[in-house]
């Protein structure tokens, strides 16, 4: 099965940035919220490795995929949207990080650009490990 690995970069307590690799080659950048003990809908994922599937979720019109058997959590998604206010302990998936609505946080920029390119490259499940 293919693997995918999210590599964080930084938590500054309002948000987590990091970005997605596939065989060592970056594919876009990702947002999540701050680690918060795992708390639903507030925290990002633990570090660890998740089987992932695609998912069609009635809420996004472009593709999504769902993290698998987290600990204590559900209905965690990869997909698009460009605020940490947009988070519920989901990832969110965009070309680079630049704070485009002026709160002094970093955004994710082109989500839904980024959301159809992984789609074209991602298999329809794959192995997440994040670190």
């Amino acid at each position: 099965m293919i693997q995918v690995v999210l590599k964080r970069k930084e938590d500054n307590g309002v948000q987590t940035t990091g970005h997605l690799y596939l065989e060592g080659k970056r594919l876009c950048a990702t947002l999540e919220l701050p680690w918060k003990d795992n708390q639903r809908f507030v925290s990002c994922v633990p570090t660890g490795s998740y089987r992932v599937l695609k998912y069609d979720a009635p809420s996004f019109k472009e593709a999504t995929w769902m993290l698998m058997r987290v600990n204590e959590r559900s209905g965690i998604l990869i997909h698009q949207g460009n605020f940490h206010d947009q988070i519920r302990g989901c990832i969110l998936v965009g070309s680079s990080h630049k704070d485009i609505d002026g709160d002094g946080q970093v955004d994710v920029v082109n989500s839904v650009k980024t959301i159809r390119k992984l789609d074209k490259v991602l298999p329809p499940q794959f192995i997440l490990t994040i670190q």
